[in-house]
């Protein structure tokens, strides 16, 4: 299995090429359009020596290039690692210390950042531009985007914990926690092909699976908000009302965490210690959350 297969490609299908896939002010991708664009990024990874189980490291604005290259090294069974944009010197010496990235890519205003955290904590780390090596592999043609088939519980992506508690540690998110999790919200939430979501939250953090992942397998579209605007400045509210962001059944998920509901999530811990191994999607939000993460290797 691998995620990516249960969600963009699923949302292809669902919604076909021609659906809007991304809007974003710069750019916008149909479903067609953002799976060429994975193919173009998953054949450069490969291109630059990635292989399946390596970490591709992303310091980057909210853009369709990072969705695009996100999905790219899930395809390539690397796993995606999103740092962010607003780590300091010190705090991304860390996590590439953690991570160790086969490579990372980076727009250029995060350039002197990260050959600094390289040179200081993961040398072996090979350093890639979006707008140069990225812009090279978008335009090459696209050949067919065919993920690689990794096992259930493989790490998709990791995400870094804020380290309120100690330093920041890596989390390992399985492609099986992707499915499973996408299958139960599909269910709750009926989302369809003629929905719109917006991105608020960054790919460095785990809330951006349903806000992303969720609309991509219903074949919605994804409205990627930029980072000023996501942190409730004056453009938000004008662009909720422009590009029809009125869908709240999103914050229902919340809710379950906020007001407790319990049981579900007990439910769901237990069934994640019962180490099962059916690894389909379940329309089944507690086995859902019971199998949603787990720590990194060496980060226990």
């Amino acid at each position: 299995m691998n995620a990516v297969e249960y969600c963009l490609l699923n949302g292809l299908k669902v919604a076909g090429p021609d659906h809007p896939a991304l809007l974003c002010a710069s750019e916008t991708l149909s479903y067609g359009a953002l799976a060429a664009r994975v193919a173009q990024f998953a054949e450069g990874l490969r291109a630059s020596g990635v292989k399946p189980g390596d970490r591709v490291g992303m310091l980057m604005l909210d853009t369709p290039d990072i969705v695009a290259l996100h999905q790219a090294a899930m395809a390539t069974g690397a796993i995606a690692v999103a740092m962010s944009s607003r780590a300091t010197q010190d705090e991304l010496k860390h996590i590439l210390a953690v991570v160790h990235p086969a490579v990372i890519v980076v727009d250029r205003e995060f350039a002197e950042l990260a050959s600094g955290g390289i040179a200081a904590a993961s040398p072996e780390t090979k350093l890639l531009y979006r707008d140069h090596e990225l812009a090279e592999w978008k335009a090459k043609p696209a050949g067919v985007l065919k993920p690689v088939v990794r096992q259930p519980d493989d790490p998709a992506f990791w995400v870094m914990t804020s380290g309120t508690t100690g330093v920041p540690k890596a989390v390992a998110i399985e492609h099986r926690a992707i499915a499973n999790l996408v299958a139960a919200d599909l269910d709750e939430f009926g989302l369809t092909s003629d929905a719109r979501v917006g991105q608020n939250s960054s790919l460095a953090y785990d809330s951006s699976v349903e806000e992303l992942w969720l609309a991509l397998a219903a074949g919605a579209t994804v409205v990627v908000i930029d980072d000023a605007a996501a942190r409730l400045g004056p453009d938000l509210v004008p662009l909720l009302r422009d590009e029809r962001l009125g869908d709240r059944r999103l914050m229902h998920r919340y809710d379950l965490y906020r007001h407790g509901d319990r049981e579900r999530r007990r439910a769901g811990r237990r069934h994640h210690r019962s180490g099962r191994d059916d690894h389909r999607p379940r329309n089944d939000r507690a086995a859902a959350d019971g199998c949603a993460v787990r720590p990194a290797p060496d980060q226990i």
